[in-house]
């Protein structure tokens, strides 16, 4: 069953809408980054379903920043996709959410 509630990470959450790749141990396939924040983030509009623990990758390529890859376990689902909290940020990835928290409103719910 999805749990749709609202934010539970720590940190602020910023609106995003950047094409993926998602892959899980067993799982790949294109998803979209909704929205992001220094402790995780939330992928919508994919067939991609971790297990709840489930180590999962982002990448993204982006004009001006190259290959950005999140790495994190999945904490939750929703109804089209789910929720990963991130291991680790390396400095390139630190500085693409930098970027999108300087040029999007946070998201309080």
């Amino acid at each position: 069953m999805a749990d749709t509630d609202g934010n539970r990470r720590d940190s602020g959450r910023f609106d995003a809408n950047f094409e993926c790749i998602c892959a899980g141990t067993n799982q790949r396939g294109m998803g979209t980054l909704e929205d992001i924040s220094r402790t995780g983030a939330l992928i919508e509009n994919t067939r991609v379903i971790p297990d709840r623990g489930e180590v999962v990758g982002l990448s993204l390529d982006l004009a001006g920043f190259g290959c950005i890859v999140l790495i994190g376990h999945m904490v939750r689902r929703t109804i089209t996709g789910f929720a990963i909290e991130f291991d680790h940020l390396d400095t390139d990835a630190e500085l693409f959410i930098d970027n999108v928290a300087s040029l999007v409103k946070s998201r309080r719910s």
